[in-house]
């Protein structure tokens, strides 16, 4: 008589090569989107003092609008730089030959919030509309003796939203 001994393994072997595997594959599909809006827009602007006559004793008061357009929802801060002088407190518009005539920018029409960066941003919030204007005051104050000469100075405005 003849017997067959197998081997656990073997047969273990076999049981899983015979059988269907025991997982399934399946696939579906993930959307991905945005909207992408074109973001805020600063229009350029001006801020013309007029004419100074030097030494004069009283100040010289003006004031411009910066239009920001197309914003999200939400707070938006307009921050304005100091200028060629670099401090904000210390604004400096430069003359034809390099002479300095001292001026500073706020935030409202009693010149007693100084307009910078940071903390002392201008904030809109924007609620259904997507544009706001910022009014911008500025004073060259009265005093001030220098030569005759058109003196001028840039600010960078920035845009937080």
């Amino acid at each position: 008589m003849r017997q067959s001994f197998l081997c656990p393994f073997a047969v273990a072997l076999g049981f899983f090569l015979a059988s269907p595997a025991m997982a399934a594959i399946t696939s579906s599909q993930l959307s991905v989107r945005v909207e992408v809006q074109t973001g805020c827009t600063v229009r350029d602007a001006a801020l013309d003092f007029g004419t100074y006559i030097a030494g004069q004793s009283s100040p010289v008061v003006a004031q411009t609008d910066i239009l920001v357009d197309n914003c999200p929802v939400g707070t938006v801060s307009l921050h304005v730089d100091g200028g060629g002088s670099g401090n904000v407190a210390k604004r400096q518009m430069t003359g034809e030959n390099g002479e300095k005539l001292s001026y500073q920018l706020y935030q409202d029409p009693n010149l007693r919030t100084l307009l910078g960066t940071g903390r002392q941003a201008m904030r809109a919030s924007l609620g259904s509309s997507s544009s706001v204007v910022f009014t911008i005051y500025g004073v060259v104050a009265g005093g001030q003796k220098v030569s005759p000469g058109l003196y001028s100075d840039t600010v960078v405005v920035t845009l937080d939203f």
